[in-house]
């Protein structure tokens, strides 16, 4: 559950400071509220993973640096598709990229990869 920082204004009432444009607030409590947070899970999962990717391709100095990076970037790329005991689901690589035999077999590749170690 997330903590939110609030506000009081004389003119709106009660403030939501982290999403100031924000009309309600609602509380979910059944399995749309897990889907909704595994969902937000993901995200954050593959935003983390592009910041790792994006940093390894920069000009880096360091070979192990870039090569961590790189590496750190598959591993958690890869968290979204699989099983974790803290996520109820997992997203389908097959239905992401149904039509796209390419993109699957270079998902496979990394994901082998990933589970070869």
């Amino acid at each position: 559950m997330q903590n939110l920082n609030i506000e009081h204004n004389r003119k709106a009432g009660l403030v939501l400071t982290d999403f100031p444009f924000a009309e309600k607030v609602i509380s979910l409590n059944d399995i749309n509220a897990v889907r909704l947070a595994d969902l937000a899970l993901f995200i954050s999962d593959l935003h983390e993973a592009q910041g790792c990717m994006q940093m390894a391709l920069e000009k880096v100095e360091n070979v192990n640096e870039s090569n961590f990076l790189f590496q750190t970037a598959i591993i958690i790329f890869l968290k979204p598709f699989t099983k974790n005991n803290g996520r109820s689901g997992k997203l389908d690589i097959n239905y992401i990229l149904e039509g796209d035999s390419d993109g699957v077999d270079a998902f496979n590749f990394y994901k082998n990869l990933r589970d070869k170690n």
